[in-house]
């Protein structure tokens, strides 16, 4: 979790975009600064987003799509337009930041609707349900991003009697997936999830959901619905598209909190997460430290099955919420240095360090799995931990206990090696990047070689950086490495 100098107002009505690794939000009531930002899912930092180019009006009803290194915005509708107009965003990064040219192409015909959604298959962009001057529509729409001809109504999405109104959509291979939004002719939620097949034009209700979700995603064989004010401590919830049924599992990690409203994409095969709205602090006129936030979902499958056994979820990005946050974190705190109540005792250099298992279950998927029934550890009183200093493990132990990341450097250079072992990601990260501004020609070699052993790849192309500038210094110090 990581805090910089540049933090967005993250207001309610935004729509996102992924754009290599960097999640672009559309802020609309944001300020006149703030209206476009970017979140570096590998920094872990929000970035501020310059327009170049026409101007850019943006609105809440409009619809955002990914298409190559591109956005396509496609307006909703005030009811007196005379044409439609598509927003082409070139997205670009260099050293200064994310920067967007915004070229406005209008084009005859309309596909204005308010609250609708859109997606982009090959070079055409489908526009989904919404309503057209107050009146909703259940028509799929589409332009050809190339020659912008049209083509209305080409097919139905939903039954008649109920169209999709203020939802939300994912297009996964040939079939779009859509849920959410209020029935024809009044507020009443929607809770079907339907598939719309883009080679047969024919669409298809999937499910009615055992409750109301917010936002949703589809990745492989699965949907993954996220609830909006959902007070149980499992959010997510998972719909096989191949059995056609719900299931729930265990999820372990940072949890996110409950009652707030969310937008999400798939970033490779994770769900991120960022919270927009927070119900608790609109209802006590307070600020929300929740808005903003950002989490990261990564799945574990069973290998007999393929089926996900477990959900790992780690905060990204934002502060601790309230006093109840920051009391649990106390609590976990003291747990490490009371030591109280302990059940299992790690031996690492003849030193005995006790620890609590539920708290590092609920921290790592190695201890995790360590613990559980069926290995041998899991009836063990004391587990022999090699390969690491006590230093190193303590300052380990503090990082599962309070979330607090080392700044040693040679605990540093020991973790970034265990976290590998350990399948830490997060402290492995943060390793490698403290370690990467600490690169210089005394230690380049040394750093080189420690970024083997750990697969650090950025740590890596550092210190290789650095040695080709004055290959001759290294060389012999590079020979006596490959001869080991």
């Amino acid at each position: 979790m990581k805090n910089n100098d540049f933090i967005p107002k993250i207001l309610s009505n935004v729509k996102t975009v992924l754009f290599q690794h960097f999640l672009i939000v559309f802020n609309y009531a944001g300020s006149d600064s703030e209206k476009i930002v970017a979140f570096d899912l590998k920094e872990n930092e929000w970035l501020p987003v310059k327009v170049s180019g026409d101007k850019l009006e943006l609105n809440g009803t409009s619809s955002i799509c990914s298409y190559g290194n591109h956005a396509i915005v496609i307006y909703g509708t005030s009811g007196d337009e005379k044409e439609s107009i598509l927003n082409l965003l070139s997205l670009s990064k260099d050293s200064n930041g994310i920067g967007m040219y915004h070229d406005r192409i209008s084009f005859q015909g309309t596909l204005l609707r308010n609250y609708h959604s859109a997606n982009i298959y090959g070079d055409v962009m489908c526009i989904i349900g919404g309503n057209i001057n107050g009146v909703r529509t259940q028509a799929i729409d589409s332009i050809n991003l190339k020659t912008l001809a049209i083509t209305q109504n080409c097919a139905q999405l939903i039954s008649a009697g109920q169209t999709l109104h203020y939802h939300s959509s994912i297009l996964n291979g040939e079939k779009n997936y859509a849920y959410g939004g209020n029935e024809n002719n009044n507020s009443t939620p929607n809770k079907n999830i339907y598939v719309f097949d883009i080679g047969t034009l024919k669409s298809t209700c999937l499910a009615d959901c055992p409750e109301i979700y917010q936002t949703f995603q589809v990745h492989e064989d699965n949907l993954y619905l996220f609830s909006e004010q959902n007070k149980r401590d499992n959010h997510l919830s998972i719909f096989n598209l191949s059995q056609g049924e719900f299931y729930e599992v265990a999820k372990k990690g940072d949890i996110p909190p409950s009652n707030c409203n969310w937008v999400s994409v798939m970033n490779g095969e994770n769900m991120v997460l960022l919270c927009i709205y927070d119900y608790t602090a609109a209802q006590q006129k307070i600020e929300s430290c929740n808005v903003g936030q950002l989490y990261s979902i990564s799945f574990e499958k069973e290998p007999e099955n393929g089926l996900i056994n477990n959900l790992i979820m780690e905060r990204l990005f934002g502060t601790y919420q309230d006093d109840e946050e920051l009391k649990e974190l106390k609590n976990v705190k003291n747990l490490l240095e009371g030591r109280k109540n302990t059940d299992i005792d790690f031996i690492v250099q003849d030193k005995k360090i006790p620890a609590h298992k539920d708290v590092l279950s609920a921290r790592s998927s190695f201890f995790s799995n360590m613990f559980s029934s069926g290995m041998k550890e899991s009836c063990q009183k004391e587990i022999i931990i090699p390969d690491i200093s006590s230093e190193a493990f303590e300052v380990l132990l503090e990082y599962f206990y309070q979330g607090t990341l080392p700044s040693d450097e040679g605990i540093v250079k020991e973790l970034i090696v265990y976290s590998e072992k350990i399948l830490l990601k997060r402290m492995k990260d943060h390793c490698e990047k403290s370690l990467m501004k600490s690169v210089v020609e005394g230690n380049a070699v040394e750093l080189y070689e420690l970024s083997k052993i750990s697969a650090a790849e950025k740590l890596r192309e550092t210190t290789l950086e650095l040695m080709g500038k004055n290959l001759g210094q290294f060389v012999d110090q590079l020979a006596s490495l490959s001869m080991k």
